[in-house]
């Protein structure tokens, strides 16, 4: 159970840092997206059409800054656990 939390827990760490390093290159298409009924979206989105792009270019620190903080936290040695 552990290893599945962990490889998880990487991949989550993953997708952060892509989310952050796509943004520059795909800029109408990767944010934190909220449309008019309410519902929003994180990540990488097809469908843009009327919906407004909350953070801008802000999304860029905020992803890279959760893949650094999953980076060091599973980056532990074991033996020092």
């Amino acid at each position: 159970m552990t290893q599945l939390l962990r490889a998880s827990a990487w991949l989550v760490c993953a997708v952060f840092a892509l989310i952050g390093l796509a943004k520059p290159y795909f800029p109408t298409h990767v944010g934190f997206f909220v449309y008019p009924d309410r519902h929003w979206a994180f990540g990488l989105i097809r469908d843009t059409q009327g919906s407004s792009e909350i953070l801008g270019v802000f999304v860029i620190p905020i992803a890279l800054s959760v893949a650094a903080f999953l980076l060091l936290t599973l980056d532990r040695d074991r033996a020092c656990s």
